[in-house]
């Protein structure tokens, strides 16, 4: 019998006390609500339904077999709207399907190949930095790293030498996304308030930066092998306009930078406490490599380091908490959904839950291997979302953070640095270790050969 209210937790004071708490420790919160009462879970902010989802078949429901029925929510796309303009991450419908196959050959095998040099290049400029360097602090540097990565592989050279610029234009917009998401009423975006003075020039910058580009390429017919060249060139008979361009391109931008670092981040933070996957990894390493510099064209031989990762995002997902809203009415398992109520689904505890993985608590990269891949519900883990809009970047990312992990583990041996204790975590728009993460860095053998 389908029932319109699950267990859950009372909502006094219109769901207010609610709102406090998820902000104070949305992580916290949502595990209360699994522990007290169970993988469905009912509560209201206002005049607003909520629903928190922790079983696969629920999420199965919601992000693929009923995916027509939940659209992000229409609060979200508002805010995210006035920074992205659009884009995949905010479109749906007929729109979204006709932008998905114009930017699926720019993810595609043969343009991944064009970028793992590239990647494989800026990684090995990253670890030869850090020679003569006693420590490093992980966060700070892959945030350098992935935004390289997306600078160059996504608009060529043009905006490598405004890196941190663009790094300081993210962040603002990062920030200002956090703060309008979890207010009750927004403020005007014309207020003359400092903060939304930044936030305008962080988005007119950002617009204008990714514009001008987009004009140069068009006038002179350039080709540069990358990924706004593919964008631009994705015509068809259907056409990409200069803004939708702009807008899929400063989408990618904003999607592709702050997650992959933050996954890297944690990645770092695994190996430096467990030597014993970390030395495994640098032994395959030096067996496949032999001591030459790692290239694009290593990736296939990188399974280990793949699985490593894997793991690190099914610990600490940077997209810890997915929020979908309903468009019509649904069921989901023994529940009725009405239109217009929001449903939460958390990777960060269901990635945790024993019934889905054996001691679910523990970093064993081992769970990912390929004979072990078939063996669990295909939505117990779901870092990179799930169904039809699952994120189009999922290959390039990984990619990505394979090769660059590679480079590290190639020329270095990770500890964490003294004084740095177990890393928190901060449930920022990603989930990002709070204060950072300080690893000490120790020269390993073999070298690389020289020239190489």
């Amino acid at each position: 019998m389908t029932q319109l209210y699950p267990p859950g937790p009372k909502n006094s004071f219109w769901g207010l006390r609610h709102v406090a708490r998820l902000r104070r420790d949305l992580l916290g919160f949502s595990a209360e609500l699994v522990r007290d009462h169970g993988d469905v879970v009912y509560y209201r902010i206002g005049p607003v339904a909520n629903y928190q989802l922790t079983h696969p078949d629920h999420i199965q429901e919601v992000l693929a077999r009923q995916s027509h029925r939940f659209h992000r929510p229409t609060r979200m796309k508002r805010v995210w709207r006035k920074f992205e303009g659009g884009g995949l991450v905010l479109d749906e419908g007929a729109f979204w399907l006709r932008q998905r196959r114009l930017v699926q050959p720019a993810f595609g095998p043969e343009a991944l190949r064009r970028y793992a040099d590239v990647m494989a290049g800026l990684a090995r400029d990253m670890v030869a930095r850090w020679e003569g360097r006693p420590e490093i602090e992980a966060s700070a540097e892959m945030a350098r790293l992935t935004l390289e990565v997306v600078a160059r592989t996504l608009f060529g050279a043009e905006l490598s030498a405004q890196a941190a610029r663009v790094a300081g234009a993210v962040a603002v917009i990062q920030e200002k996304a956090v703060r309008e998401l979890s207010q009750a009423f927004p403020l005007p975006d014309w207020l003359p308030l400092p903060h939304k003075i930044r936030e305008r020039r962080a988005i007119r910058y950002l617009h204008d930066l990714v514009g001008d580009v987009i004009r140069e390429r068009r006038a002179a017919g350039l080709d540069r092998g990358d990924l706004l060249s593919l964008l631009l060139s994705a015509v068809g008979g259907e056409g990409m306009t200069d803004r939708e361009a702009r807008d899929e391109a400063v989408t990618l931008l904003l999607a592709g930078y702050e997650t992959t670092a933050n996954a890297l981040t944690w990645t770092v933070y695994l190996l430096a406490r467990h030597p014993d996957v970390q030395a495994e990894l640098a032994a395959v390493l030096d067996r496949e490599l032999g001591g030459q510099l790692l290239t694009g064209e290593d990736l296939p031989a990188l399974g280990g380091i793949e699985r490593a990762f894997n793991e690190a995002l099914r610990l600490y997902p940077p997209v810890y908490f997915f929020s979908r809203e309903a468009v019509e009415d649904a069921v989901v398992g023994d529940y009725r959904i009405a239109r217009g109520s929001l449903v939460h689904l958390v990777p960060w505890l269901v990635h945790r839950d024993a019934r889905w993985f054996d001691r679910p608590g523990e970093f064993l990269p081992e769970r990912f291997a390929p004979e072990r891949e078939g063996r669990r519900h295909p939505f117990a883990y779901f870092p990179f979302g799930g169904g039809p809009h699952a994120c189009i970047g999922k290959a390039f990312a990984t990619a990505e953070a394979v090769l660059a992990l590679a480079a590290v583990l190639q020329r270095y041996r990770l500890t964490l640095a003294p004084g740095q204790g177990e890393a928190e975590c901060e449930a920022r728009l990603t989930l990002y270790p709070k204060g950072g993460v300080r690893i000490a860095l120790t020269r390993r053998e073999p070298d690389i050969v020289p020239g190489a």
